[in-house]
């Protein structure tokens, strides 16, 4: 297949789009095309304009990325009917310096945006995730699927409670057949997933003498000691809130192996962390390859190599590492990919794979 980036960019002339701002390119009648064949209602397409440039205009890092790819993972957020704002959760597009194209844009999908999704399907009962703090927890049996919570009744003092851990649950309703399913992570079996699959994330203390790649631990993270001048270090999701980011694992992990998705659904999951590109009205997926773990931006270069955030979005939750990121840390090999059994789901042609 070719690759769709290059199928998008061959219908206009080649000089064209680094020298326009991202709203002149936009209003392209080649572009417009684009979103006329993907948002067929003229409403829709008009106020997804009108967002996705006001989106671009208020983050930097973006107006770097390749136009055509942040179009696309906009086309496809609006498409599946969820909103890129920041403090509703559901998406994001995040900038990823990717080896092959450059500087492009991904398609990040949310916890929220996850549980949504997996609601508007009409097989959930019931579908949640939270962070389980100090003292909550009575009795924890994986063997018997058994997990019992005491949680504190203070949402105050839940608040400031440490974390332990995560729990995520789902119940089909009866018409799904009323199975249940439930996933408890500690939040050290969590930290080291996140060490493990993301590039941009490190547990240990990282010494170089270089100074860009040298990192304090998470600990000395959380606990505030780090030069606040090296707060780009630690843009990634999973420093500014990990939390969030373990919340979508779960939710991730939980569905992807156990539970159903439909089309829109299995569009999203499979979009998410990668780069997009529209051809025709058709949105194509094309994994990144980068620095990073294919999920969130590593930290960027400008062209004179000043040192830039990773993303300028702000996000609670962000992406996630999960089993089907490629293990580029210490040079490990991908982890085996378990593929979910979803025999209720249908694939549509609207969204392709390369």
């Amino acid at each position: 297949m070719a690759n769709s980036l290059q199928q998008f960019n061959t219908n206009k002339p080649q000089e064209q789009s680094g020298d326009l701002k991202f709203s002149q390119w936009i209003s392209q009648e080649y572009v417009q095309s684009m979103i006329s064949s993907a948002l067929t209602d003229k409403k829709v397409a008009q106020n997804f304009v009108s967002s996705i440039c006001a989106a671009v205009s208020t983050n930097p890092d973006l107006q770097t990325c390749a136009k055509a790819t942040v179009l696309s993972a906009g086309l496809l957020a609006t498409s599946l009917g969820l909103s890129l704002s920041p403090a509703i959760g559901q998406c994001y597009i995040v900038p990823f310096n990717d080896k092959k194209n450059g500087k492009v844009a991904t398609f990040i999908l949310g916890w929220r945006g996850y549980v949504q999704l997996a609601t508007r399907t009409g097989y959930y009962d019931t579908i949640h995730v939270v962070a389980i703090k100090e003292g909550e927890i009575v009795k924890i049996d994986p063997i018997n699927d058994e997990y019992i919570f005491a949680p504190i009744q203070d949402p105050e003092a839940r608040e400031k409670a440490s974390t332990v851990g995560y729990y995520a649950f789902f119940r089909y309703n009866e018409r799904s057949g009323g199975f249940r399913k439930h996933l408890y992570w500690s939040k050290e079996k969590m930290l080291h997933h996140a060490d493990r699959y993301s590039q941009a994330f490190h547990l240990e203390a990282v010494k170089s003498s270089e100074p860009n790649k040298a990192r304090v631990s998470f600990a000395d993270y959380e606990a505030g000691k780090y030069s606040k001048t090296d707060e780009w270090k630690y843009s990634s999701f999973w420093y500014k809130d990990f939390d969030g980011m373990a919340m979508k694992t779960m939710v991730r992990q939980l569905i992807g192996k156990w539970g159903i998705m439909n089309s829109d659904f299995l569009q999203a999951y499979e979009a998410d962390g990668n780069m997009l590109s529209t051809s025709d009205g058709v949105v194509t997926i094309q994994p990144v390859d980068g620095d990073g773990d294919g999920e969130v931006a590593p930290p960027s270069e400008t062209i004179d190599g000043t040192v830039v955030p990773e993303e300028a979005v702000e996000n609670e939750n962000g992406a996630v590492g999960d089993d089907k990121a490629v293990e580029k840390k210490r040079g490990r090999k991908p982890a085996a990919q378990e593929v979910p059994d979803n025999t209720n789901s249908v694939q549509e042609s609207f969204f392709k794979k390369e």
